[in-house]
């Protein structure tokens, strides 16, 4: 058995049968290694997480704490999220009032307030308050700080 995936020795390894136990050989055979020469069966006892691969995967996964610039940069990427929502929130209120003072000011004016053309503008009011807060979000502030 090929076990360089594993195990990082060159070489081949020697298997042996269960029924053959000899010290220096061993019947398990780890995910990932490869068959070099010969033939057998193999019984499959853990997969995933409880192999032995996926036991020096999770011994390795190292959680990393946040630096103290990512934490600012998390903080004031909330900041300016809240600061772009409340601006498109003021910028679609301030439009839709402005939208039906100007109907219900002039009564002699076909401008009526369940119009097509009010749904319409309401509608472009409602995607310009989106497009402020999809530009507000600064997604890319992190990599763009850590590539500068």
């Amino acid at each position: 058995m090929d076990e360089s995936a594993t195990t990082g020795e060159s070489r081949p390894i020697k298997k042996c049968s269960a029924d053959e136990t000899k010290p220096e050989m061993s019947p398990f055979v780890m995910s990932g290694t490869q068959v070099q020469d010969g033939d057998g069966y193999s019984l499959v006892c853990c997969v995933g997480e409880s192999s032995r691969v996926g036991q020096l995967k999770n011994a390795l996964r190292l959680d990393e704490e946040p630096t103290p610039l990512q934490k600012r940069l998390e903080f004031l990427g909330v900041q300016i999220g809240k600061i772009g929502t409340i601006g498109a929130l003021l910028a679609f209120l301030g439009c839709f009032v402005n939208m039906v003072i100007r109907a219900l000011a002039d009564p002699n004016d076909n401008n009526e307030l369940f119009s097509n053309e009010s749904f319409r503008s309401t509608l472009s009011y409602i995607i310009l308050a989106i497009t402020i807060i999809v530009m507000a979000v600064p997604e890319g502030l992190p990599m763009a700080v850590t590539i500068a």
